[in-house]
């Protein structure tokens, strides 16, 4: 069972994803329609088969409609950003349904009973709010019909109508109040989700700027900030390690040192800005030299 659910599920999804909505809301709503669909169609085309064996015409052609008009919704789907639209025309049709329920009694009476889910599908549906007032407005028109018309007056007494409207009310206020805890869950579990989102958004950035500050400590560390090369700190550490390379292999191993002739004659004569430039100039030369090298 629970991998026909499952299976459901996915072809839900996969028609749900075809839709241009992008509201979080409005796509949890979309999904809801689309199970109700699925779990009312067969219901729906097997009421009309047995209402056309028994001879009720009006009620069989009525299912048939409703059932077309649900299937062919879903190909609706994908071509619509107003998909409440889609919504109050199946509640508006499924309320003259059950609204007929009421006013045609079959022979053992039982077709009233069908209301009771009215208010589980039009809250789960269309929310807590809506759903609840849309319940209460066919209870109201049922009620009506109790009222007015005498033959449905007479075939239901008063203490069976009062029965079956406190009944109705009750579920209506248990699936209302289930739903309005589903949607209050919900959306606090997606604040939580993309408050977490953000935070991670936040640790990454944070991650990146701290990587980029050591890599820059790391160069500040090395180089010298002058000419850009290696500082003295560093070449000792590099000579080091291919000394050690050098020993190892046994191969020789030599460094070659610069020097820049009566450079204090040009700091003493020129100044020490002149002399600074000298340096990182003949720094940027060496380093263009031994980089095409």
């Amino acid at each position: 069972m629970m991998t026909f659910i499952v299976k459901m599920q996915h072809i839900v999804d996969r028609i749900v994803t075809t839709s241009p909505c992008t509201n979080k809301e409005d796509l949890a709503r979309l999904n809801h329609y689309v199970w109700i669909t699925f779990l009312m169609t067969p219901l729906a085309l097997g009421a009309s088969f047995y209402n056309y064996y028994i001879q009720n015409t009006v009620l069989s052609i009525s299912l048939m409609l409703f059932c077309v008009y649900l299937i062919g919704s879903l190909y609706i789907i994908p071509n619509t950003h107003k998909v409440y639209q889609i919504y109050y025309t199946a509640v508006v049709a499924f309320s003259v349904l059950f609204l007929y329920l009421v006013y045609h009694i079959d022979e053992d009476r039982s077709l009233i009973l069908w209301l009771f889910t009215y208010p589980m599908g039009t809250i789960f549906l269309l929310g807590s709010r809506v759903g609840f007032m849309l319940s209460m407005g066919l209870l109201g028109l049922s009620v009506a019909q109790f009222i007015i018309f005498h033959h449905i007056h007479e075939v239901y007494s008063v203490p069976f109508q009062v029965r079956f409207s406190v009944t109705y009310i009750a579920i209506a206020l248990i699936a209302s109040w289930i739903e309005y805890h589903r949607s209050r869950y919900e959306q606090e579990s997606l604040q939580k989700h993309e408050a977490l989102l953000m935070e991670q958004a936040n640790l990454k950035k944070e991650i990146q700027r701290r990587i980029l500050l050591e890599q820059e400590l790391q160069r500040l560390a090395q180089t010298d900030t002058l000419t850009s090369l290696y500082n003295r700190r560093h070449f000792l550490h590099l000579a080091h390690k291919e000394i050690t390379r050098a020993v190892r292999y046994g191969y020789t191993l030599c460094f070659a040192v610069l020097d820049i002739d009566h450079f204090k004659r040009i700091n003493d004569t020129l100044g020490h800005p002149v002399g600074d430039s000298v340096v990182k100039t003949l720094a940027q030369y060496l380093q263009k030299k031994f980089a095409r090298k």
